[in-house]
């Protein structure tokens, strides 16, 4: 069996060891898993759909004299130890040598995968940079793509989420996924089949929207939910926005249902506007030790109900005006000592 000898300085960090070397593209491209996308695989998939448009960038980009990739592609070898001999890798720690076998699919690529791409599969004359986890879990690979990319507003917001939801561990990311998997799968759910996702793209609101509101707001900056998440009570959260929701649809039925789909109010704007008011409500709840039942959110919502004009675009624009006029509207429901414990102005 053949393998590729690459020189590699081990590097520790908090995730654990790593280690770095160089390689050429074509020798990446021989042991690229090529396949292993999370939009073709939902169960194993890992990465994006390769972009043509922007692999078609990079192979311009390299035709100029002074192109440079100085940025590590990332990736991911797991030894095959059924085959005692041709292991996937062999480490000589001592050497710093790294040997890896030339064979398809031997690797997993993590970061880069767009550079890769964007060189001829024969390339021998650019070296890459390449940074090579060893022995991770499919779940770990998954939170290293999912972290790396968190932050980038070209990688889809629901592919990040939904990375999440394999890897190992706890993770707010990791949770706000379990919560919006389980409000669109449950019967009992107003969001029932309603949420847009990675396999079925029908729904009114993507995952990615409304698992990054929830993860941010509710189980990052909020102190009653960040609780309820520290205790590992994922299934309460779940059961109390299912409630909401449920109150919210009893409300405004026909909005809720958006046969014609000219409605907001299972869109962004609406979602991201009644969730700012859920927020101040269940603040209120933990003050009356009022339980967060359906009955409970109702009470509210049925007293402003008349206020709203029709849930479209038109009267809501998209963004934080729409989304603040939605909240301000629900406002009113409160009392005037409701509103100066939440610190919130009279005059709405």
């Amino acid at each position: 069996m053949e393998y590729i000898s690459i020189r590699v300085i081990e590097v520790k960090q908090n995730i654990g060891n790593f280690f770095i070397g160089k390689m050429i593209p074509k020798d990446l491209h021989r042991i690229a898993n090529k396949n292993l996308s999370r939009l073709k695989d939902l169960e194993n998939g890992i990465q994006r759909d390769l972009q043509n448009k922007k692999v078609s960038e990079i192979k311009n980009y390299l035709k100029l004299e002074d192109a440079t990739f100085p940025n590590s592609i990332i990736i991911s070898i797991q030894n095959n130890i059924a085959e005692e001999n041709s292991p996937s890798y062999i480490l000589d720690s001592d050497a710093g040598i790294l040997k890896i076998k030339a064979q398809e699919d031997v690797a997993n690529i993590l970061d880069g995968q767009h550079r890769l791409n964007g060189f001829n599969e024969n390339e021998e004359n650019f070296e890459l940079p390449v940074s090579i986890f060893l022995d991770l879990s499919l779940g770990e690979q998954a939170k290293i793509f999912a972290k790396i990319n968190s932050t980038q507003k070209q990688v889809q917001l629901d592919l990040v989420y939904d990375s999440f939801g394999i890897t190992d561990g706890k993770s707010c990311e990791k949770s706000a996924f379990y919560i919006v998997k389980h409000l669109n799968e449950e019967l009992e759910s107003a969001w029932y089949k309603k949420i847009k996702t990675l396999s079925d793209k029908s729904g009114d609101l993507a995952q990615g929207s409304m698992a990054k509101y929830i993860h941010k707001e509710l189980l990052e900056k909020n102190e009653i939910f960040k609780s309820l998440y520290n205790s590992d009570r994922d299934t309460d959260i779940k059961n109390i926005l299912s409630n909401y929701f449920n109150a919210v649809k009893k409300t405004f039925p026909k909005e809720w249902e958006n046969e014609n789909k000219k409605y907001i109010l299972t869109k962004t704007t609406g979602f991201n506007g009644f969730m700012n008011f859920f927020i101040s409500v269940v603040r209120l709840a933990s003050k009356t030790k009022s339980e967060l039942s359906a009955d409970y959110f109702y009470g509210y919502l049925v007293k402003v109900k008349d206020r709203f004009d029709p849930l479209i675009s038109a009267n809501y624009s998209s963004g934080v005006v729409g989304q603040n006029k939605i909240r301000d509207i629900l406002r009113e429901s409160l009392s005037n000592d409701e509103k100066i414990f939440l610190n919130i102005k009279h005059d709405l």
